[in-house]
């Protein structure tokens, strides 16, 4: 009778030594996807600040190349101010609803990924 502990002793180590093992790998998977994601997140905030930079820029040019066709500077601002706040009517009028569905399906694809 006192065979059977020492027999299951390096069994229990072994079984220990994998518990350890499977609980660093788990950790190590969600370290990685949580590196993954943040790395996505940065790339993304980074490309759409270069973005916001670059149609503000436009918009700008934009604005003061028709205040000199107009002959007073403001007149392009406003042109420009107009032209967005008809757009923006436009799609708050047709494309809210859609945008709703198609961002909460982007969501929640995302967060099963």
């Amino acid at each position: 009778m006192e065979n059977r502990p020492h027999i299951l002793d390096p069994l229990m180590e072994k079984l220990e030594s994998y518990s350890k093992s499977s609980v660093e790998l788990v950790q190590l998977k969600v370290i990685e996807k949580v590196a993954k994601l943040a790395a996505i997140v940065y790339a993304n905030v980074i490309l759409t600040i270069i973005l916001i930079l670059f149609i503000c820029f436009t918009n700008i040019g934009l604005s003061i190349w028709l205040g000199t066709l107009l002959e007073e500077m403001y007149l392009g601002f406003f042109c420009v101010a107009g032209f967005y706040g008809v757009l923006g009517l436009i799609y708050f009028k047709f494309g809210i609803k859609f945008q709703k569905k198609r961002f909460k399906r982007r969501i929640v694809s995302l967060l099963i990924k």
